[in-house]
């Protein structure tokens, strides 16, 4: 199978984590059961969803979707079981859920965080903190501006 760039298993945000999330590269979780690896990747860009698997077999999609919800399903079998992969994304907040036959098997939950903290002095790292901020203030502020340009073109044009 040609690589992808969700081909390489990435290092978690965090040591407790199996996922890995960021603006350019997207989310990509795993799980590890039934001795197969099941992986979920989400695009930030494009809203494509796939999920999956690696086993004794190699590597195959068992779902892909494309969604801007905040919350999806991924259902499929294998091995004579049902499994069901839901991804809840929330402000700050994603959740991967595994389900067996029904059952919660497995999740993870990464949760931003917005300050840093240095773990040895305890103190806010408010350069970074700053501009963790900005960027999503200037990001917020682009959207706002193009959304409001063609909203105010679309009116004049129907007032003429």
């Amino acid at each position: 199978m040609a690589q992808n760039s969700w081909d390489e298993k990435p290092e978690p945000n965090s040591e407790h984590s199996r996922m890995n999330i960021s603006m350019r590269k997207g989310l990509r979780g795993w799980f590890d059961v039934d001795g197969m690896i099941i992986t979920v990747f989400g695009s930030n860009w494009t809203g494509r969803e796939i999920v999956y698997i690696t086993d004794q077999h190699g590597e195959r999609v068992v779902s892909d979707k494309r969604s801007f919800r905040f919350s999806t399903s991924h259902e499929f079998s294998e091995a004579g079981n049902d499994y069901r992969v839901d991804l809840k994304i929330g402000v700050g907040k994603v959740e991967l859920m595994l389900y067996r036959n029904g059952q919660l098997v497995d999740s993870d939950v990464y949760i931003a965080q917005d300050t840093e903290v240095d773990q040895n002095t305890g103190k806010i790292d408010w350069r970074k903190t700053i501009k963790q901020q900005f960027a999503s203030f200037l990001v917020i502020f682009v959207i706002a501006f193009i959304i409001s340009y063609f909203a105010f073109g679309l009116i004049v044009g129907a007032l003429q």
